[in-house]
């Protein structure tokens, strides 16, 4: 795997890492409730949506070790032309349920690009 590729990858796990950050402490009313926090977590879905249709341009050998990459894009596209479909639920239950399974596997396949060292 190239620089480009691992650096797709980063770019999803740092947004992984973020949506974790940021909802910590928040439940769904309060999610619900803070237009800013919906509007950040948006945020990084569209970033790890549009690094994987990158990652799937240039590497499709490593953005097809990606669990459920369509629903991720098709995530990334909803939030970006169709906002008002988006429920601040199933976007909740996304960031509680299915980041940190993404993070791992992200991780995973970035561990596995690492070079093996001599010895």
């Amino acid at each position: 795997m190239d620089d480009r590729s691992k650096g797709y990858l980063w770019d999803m796990v740092q947004s992984a890492n973020a949506l974790r950050e940021y909802t910590t402490g928040f439940d769904l009313d309060s999610f619900v409730e803070d237009a800013m926090m919906r509007d950040a977590v948006e945020r990084r879905f569209l970033i790890i949506g549009e690094a994987l249709i990158r990652l799937r341009r240039h590497d499709p050998t490593s953005a097809d070790q990606i669990s459920h990459a369509e629903r991720i894009i098709g995530l990334r596209n909803v939030i970006a032309h169709e906002y008002d479909r988006i429920s601040p639920a199933a976007l909740w239950r996304i960031v509680q349920e299915d980041i940190p399974v993404l993070r791992e596997e992200l991780v995973r396949l970035l561990a596995s690009s690492a070079p093996s060292l001599p010895g």
